[in-house]
Parts: C-alpha cells; sequence; structure tokens
C-alpha cells in the first residue's frame, strides 16, 4: 500500500490496523521473552549437568585459610604457607609490657588469652640492691606494683631412659634362697614402653596422621633412638587387647542408649586387604557410628573396619539396638530394618535434598 492509498482509507480502518501492528509486536515481544528465559533454562541445566557429572560427590569443605599440597588455581604446588601468611606483614602484638597488682589476678588480654595453654610460671622479680635504692631514694622510699612482661619458652621433647633397679635379697645362711622386691606395674611386661611413650606414639600416628616409618625415623634423626615400626605396631596391637578394646566395649554398650544413631560407610584402601582373594581394585569400608547428647548417651563417635559392605556388618554392630538410625539411601539399611523389629531407618536430609533441589547457577552479568 502507498502513503497515498493509505492517506485514503478511512479513519476507522487505519485504527484497525494500527491495533493488528500492536497486537502483533506485543505477541513477537512475549514470545522473545518466552524464547530468552527458555534459553537462560537451557544454560542453567547444562551448568546442572556439568557439576553433576563431572563435579564434587560429598559435602566435604575446604576450611578457609587452610593451605594443602597440591596444585593450586595457577599450577604451583602450594608449599609456601609461612610465604603466604606473611605477605600481608606481621600482625602487631600487644604491648609488652604492663603494669599489674602484685596482689590479686592480672587482668586478661589478647596475649594471654592466645596462651592459656601454657604452663605459668612467676619468674623472681629482678629488683635494685639496697645501696642503690638508698642513693636514689634519700628521703626513702616505697615500692609501687611490679612492671611485668612476658615471654614464652620451648622446651623440646626429650627420652629420659630409666634404669629401675628391684631390690635382691639371699639368706646369709642359705645362698639358694634368693627373694626379690615387688616389681612395680607395668603397661606391657618386659617392654620399654611407658605410658608417655605409648601416647606419643599414638598421638602421632592416629592424631597427626604421621605414618610410624616417618615417626621411627624423625626419633631416630633428631634423639639417636632407633625404634622398629614393627615394634610400634606390635604395641599398638598389644594396648588395645589390654586396654583399649574395653573402652571400646563400653562405648558401644553407652551409643545404645542413644534414641537416635548416624551411620554412614565410607571405601578406603588398605595396603595389603586381610582377605587373600583381594585384588589390587578390592575395597575395605569404614562404618563410623555417631551418637548425640541430646537422645540420651553421651556424645560418641565409633568407627568400625569391615572389608566389605554387606548386611552382616551393621546387623551385628546393630545387634541389640532399638531405635531410629539414620543413613542414606543405602539399600543395606532398609533391609536391616526389615529384619529388626525394633530399628527404624530415617534418611538423611543431605543425601534426600539431591533428588528434590537442582540447584541454580548464578547467571552472568548482562
Amino acid at each position: 500500500m502507498s502513503e497515498e492509498q493509505f492517506n485514503t482509507l478511512p479513519k476507522e480502518a487505519c485504527y484497525l490496523l494500527y491495533q493488528m501492528t500492536v497486537q502483533q509486536l506485543q505477541a513477537l515481544e512475549a514470545s522473545n521473552e518466552q524464547l530468552s528465559q527458555k534459553i537462560d533454562d537451557l544454560q542453567e541445566s547444562i551448568q546442572v549437568l556439568i557439576q553433576q557429572r563431572f563435579g564434587r560427590k560429598s559435602e566435604k569443605t575446604q576450611i578457609a585459610g587452610q593451605y594443602e599440597m597440591a596444585l593450586d588455581a595457577a599450577g604451583n604446588l602450594v608449599l609456601n604457607e609461612v610465604e603466604k601468611l606473611a605477605e600481608a606483614g606481621k600482625p602487631e602484638e600487644p604491648e609488652e609490657t604492663e603494669i599489674v597488682s602484685s596482689v590479686g589476678r592480672r587482668s586478661g588480654n589478647r596475649r594471654t588469652a592466645n596462651l592459656r595453654g601454657a604452663k605459668v610460671v612467676e619468674d623472681p622479680a629482678v629488683e635494685l640492691p639496697e645501696e642503690k635504692l638508698t642513693t636514689l631514694f634519700p628521703d626513702g622510699y616505697k615500692r609501687l606494683p611490679d612492671a611485668v612482661y612476658s615471654k614464652l619458652d620451648y622446651i623440646p621433647a626429650e627420652f629420659i631412659l630409666h634404669h629401675r633397679h628391684i631390690a635382691v635379697y639371699a639368706d646369709k645362711k642359705n645362698e639358694g634362697k634368693i627373694v626379690r622386691a615387688d616389681h612395680p606395674c607395668e603397661l606391657l611386661d618386659h617392654s620399654l614402653l611407658t605410658e608417655s611413650l605409648a601416647a606419643g606414639i599414638i598421638t602421632a600416628k592416629y592424631v597427626n596422621g604421621v605414618p610410624l616409618n616417618r615417626y621411627a625415623g624423625a626419633i631416630a634423626s633428631q634423639f639417636d633412638i632407633h625404634f622398629d615400626r614393627q615394634v610400634m605396631a606390635g604395641w599398638i596391637i598389644e594396648l588395645y587387647q589390654k586396654y583399649l578394646h574395653k573402652i571400646y566395649e563400653r562405648m558401644h554398650r553407652e551409643i545404645f542408649k542413644s534414641q537416635l544413631i548416624h551411620c554412614d560407610e565410607t571405601p578406603f584402601k588398605l595396603i595389603h586387604s586381610p582377605r587373600a582373594d583381594a585384588g589390587p581394585e578390592h575395597k575395605s569400608y569404614m562404618w563410623v557410628y555417631h551418637a548425640h547428647e541430646d537422645y540420651g548417651s553421651p556424645p560418641i563417635y565409633l568407627y568400625q573396619y569391615c572389608d566389605g559392605r554387606s548386611s552382616e556388618y551393621p546387623r551385628k554392630f546393630l545387634d541389640d539396638y532399638c531405635g531410629i538410625l539414620v543413613t542414606d539411601g543405602y539399600q543395606v539399611y532398609h533391609s536391616l530394618a526389615k529384619r529388626k523389629e525394633n530399628l527404624t531407618v530415617a534418611g538423611c536430609w543431605v543425601h534426600y535434598s539431591r533428588s528434590i533441589v537442582i540447584p541454580v547457577m548464578p547467571k552472568k552479568a548482562a
């Protein structure tokens, strides 16, 4: 239609054409908005699928500020923790000297709060000789509260070899009659092991995660004391058999007082599996049982090594338990609940949320 023809149209026809044009434009804008939303939804779905396919499968989080011996984003091995922490400079310490009253307790500050675990020793005061005081104060003097400052000593670990003597007696007339004094009770019979040495080995191995061969090497290099790692391993086994298994059994009984127990299992590989038919890909499992103090028992964590993942392991552990077992969706737990009348399996909320919650990826800024 030419401009001249359009000018000859009646007013009603022009208004009708205008309305049709507006409606078509609105329809195109709505369609464009729907298509844009579909594109955004598809992009988010792709990101979710990538996360589910290649992302982490657990809720484990990295502690903020903690360095790992691993490659960072730039491909550098993160070993320079000291340099990293010192980049911002050394933080200022509180004033070293403070005036305190010699009577009563000292008021706390940030320094003393950071050193609560240190053993406190009050050293003798440094005083001026009486002759000098008389010279400085010819009219007499009085002593004010001491100026006190703190210094922190570090006493390295040391090994002390005790030679313990047992008195031996013999009859003067009958040399064949020999009597020894009572032998004191020892942690292990006929062993060098003492309570403090056992605590050091167990702490290094199971708290600090230091392998026995590395711990033995550190002792040898620093103190010229040589322990075979097999000997230390034997000590740990004997300690468990003689003492620690009783604690474990008591904790096992105590955890059954809880109305609710959390349970989970995680795979790991042993250096040498006890199973003769175990191949290089064989997985062992560590089962953990946790009771919270709010449900009738002390707070307890119990770990149980098992050579597999079948239902026989939790069945034996929970044989006498009556209550609620919170687990993931592993079918073994539900099969166990069907065979035990007084056991109820409750699902873990975190695992359940994975099936109903789809993470929404943040949109990129335009």
